[in-house]
């Protein structure tokens, strides 16, 4: 086990990612917004706690899509800041409330703005990478944050190859959730991409193939696979093996690994995490806001507190206490989030002055 102050702050805030989610979920709390969650994703906030987080060439930079919320807590974000887009209010500091929910935006932390157009931040994070590359004196890197359906799309192949080609510090980060809208399962995988042409990018990564051959290929760029106390689960396609994304402690070994190897190699790694989706897909999808009955057995929260429990790191009724108290403060701070100034000018403040 990890130190018990850090499987704490992790706690925390998988909790504060749960109750921001359930309250986003509700849509009737913040004046019935649109609603697209990330319940289930909670140990991505892990990915924002190892990064270096500011503003600028020297710091990491997160290239988000709509369920990267965890990772922007993980980073800092205050919980408002996600109820303001939702609320749409004038202070709202990712788009003065002119965009939906999750659409986060911030220079002062090197969040790209996500675009409603989904891949999109695949070009934007290997741009960011490449004046990295070029210019930073730190060992700064960007995240990409992508769904496995996003693996069918052309720009995550373009940014596979120019990664790879330019040796760029990336971290392809991929949730692998087997709900892609268009994107059958099997075909929305990275690691399956990696027994195919993608081979040759010759990028290190976290899953790995159980045909000793082609594993004794892959080890050739990451000789730590398997790596040591994660615990995996079977790809889409026969033959490769991903990190559990359901398990924080594989969660936070295989991230700190790949955080590791690209500060140090200052090269690529490709991250991919099986999760799932806890909650239906949108408020259009379904409004009922409840966890869905067929993947409980799926929830991070649930099998991370049995650990805590089991370990003596936490006792149930401090666990219990805590998710209590967060949801109560969170619902105050919505409140106080619906009493501020609504969103009326939809162009000033478009293009940013820095």
């Amino acid at each position: 086990m990890m130190q018990p102050d850090t499987l704490v702050r992790i706690y925390e805030k998988m909790v504060q990612a749960r109750a921001l989610d359930e309250i986003l979920a509700q849509t009737r709390i913040l004046g019935n917004p649109f609603y697209i969650g990330s319940t289930f994703e909670e140990p991505l906030v892990i990915i924002g706690m190892l990064m270096n987080v500011g503003q600028g060439v020297n710091h990491d930079v997160l290239a988000a899509y709509y369920r990267s919320l965890p990772i922007v807590l993980g980073m800092g974000h205050p919980p408002e800041y996600a109820m303001r887009q939702a609320a749409m209010r004038a202070t709202d500091p990712y788009s003065a409330g002119r965009q939906m929910v999750s659409h986060f935006s911030d220079p002062d932390t090197n969040v790209i703005p996500v675009s409603s157009c989904v891949t999109s931040e695949a070009g934007k994070g290997y741009g960011t990478a490449l004046v990295q590359k070029m210019l930073a004196t730190e060992p700064a890197l960007t995240v990409v944050h992508l769904g496995d359906a996003m693996c069918a799309e052309a720009d995550f192949w373009v940014l596979l190859q120019e990664m790879a080609l330019k040796e760029l510090p990336v971290l392809v980060l991929i949730s692998n959730n087997a709900a892609g809208i268009h994107t059958p399962y099997r075909d929305g995988s990275a690691a399956p991409c990696q027994s195919a042409w993608g081979i040759a990018c010759k990028s290190a990564m976290a899953a790995y193939p159980t045909d000793p051959a082609l594993l004794q290929y892959v080890q050739s760029f990451n000789p730590d696979l398997p790596l040591e106390g994660v615990q995996y689960v079977d790809s889409p396609k026969a033959g490769w093996k991903m990190v559990d994304g359901t398990d924080v402690l594989s969660v936070y070994r295989a991230a700190q690994h790949a955080f590791d190897y690209i500060r140090r190699e200052r090269k690529p790694y490709i991250l991919e995490v099986r999760t799932e989706r806890g909650r239906h897909h949108s408020s259009s999808s379904n409004p009922s806001a409840q966890i869905l009955e067929q993947v409980r057995d799926w929830d991070p929260l649930v099998k991370f507190e049995r650990q805590l429990e089991l370990h003596n790191t936490l006792t149930r009724e401090q666990m219990e206490t805590l998710k209590r108290d967060t949801l109560e403060t969170l619902k105050q701070k919505a409140q106080e989030v619906l009493s501020e100034p609504a969103a009326t000018d939809a162009v000033s403040g478009m293009y940013y002055p820095g």
